[in-house]
């Protein structure tokens, strides 16, 4: 995760609604590569632009920056449909429009916030990015690594291929993954609403970009103090 992108974030104003930006990345005209440099498209909640695609070598995912809308922790419990403790099974396939998505089947382990529609133990969740183009330089979602995500219900063709499809409220600023026992480390963006939950560990996932490691059990009685799932 890229911290300048992170604290620029809460510089600017944020589009209400969650949505994500994004340019096509590929053209096959120089007509069609015109219009792409123009056009926007609305989806989820992070902002895209084909200006911040950065090549790699041919061996490498290509990288898109981005930048997140990102919800204080109260709100962000507030406006996820489904908040829940889960274990990656694998991938079950990726998509490509309107921007790179990887679908991964997933059990849940525990529920901090119920989606009354769902009647499962499992589920999908799309993760921007896929074995092509990585998001803001996030790692893939690995087999038998667990978070706690906070997440929205899919809707629309993609919801139908897929069984309980969600994606993740404001992507890595919203993925808080297991590292050991009862710590979970926030993926991006230090958030102050945290600071009382916070252990004495620190962790970098890039060179001088520290992010949160939280006590587990604290983190999810302060989910459930708002949601009252007890």
């Amino acid at each position: 995760m890229n911290k300048k992108l992170l604290l620029s974030v809460v510089a600017i104003p944020l589009l209400a609604g969650g949505v994500i930006y994004y340019s096509s990345l590929e053209s096959n005209s120089s007509e069609e590569a015109t219009l792409a440099q123009s056009t926007k498209v609305r989806v989820n909640d992070v902002s895209i632009n084909s200006d911040n695609l950065d090549s790699t070598t041919t061996s490498n995912p290509k990288t898109i920056r981005g930048e997140l809308e990102v919800y204080p922790f109260e709100e962000g419990v507030n406006k996820a449909d489904l908040i829940v403790k889960v274990k990656i099974v694998g991938k079950i396939g990726e998509v490509s429009d309107p921007v790179p998505k990887t679908v991964f089947n997933t059990q849940i382990l525990s529920a901090q916030k119920d989606d009354p529609t769902l009647d499962s133990e499992s589920i999908s969740i799309m993760q921007q990015g896929n074995s092509e183009v990585l998001f803001n330089g996030n790692e893939l979602f690995k087999e038998n690594e667990e978070y706690i995500l906070f997440l929205k219900k899919a809707v629309g063709p993609v919801a139908e291929e897929y069984p309980n499809l969600y994606w993740i409220l404001g992507e890595e600023s919203n993925m808080y993954k297991s590292i050991s026992n009862n710590l979970v480390e926030k993926q991006g963006h230090i958030d102050e609403e945290l600071k009382d939950v916070e252990s004495n560990q620190i962790s970098t996932l890039e060179e001088n970009t520290s992010t949160q490691i939280l006590i587990e059990e604290e983190f999810i009685e302060k989910i459930k103090s708002i949601t009252n799932n007890y």
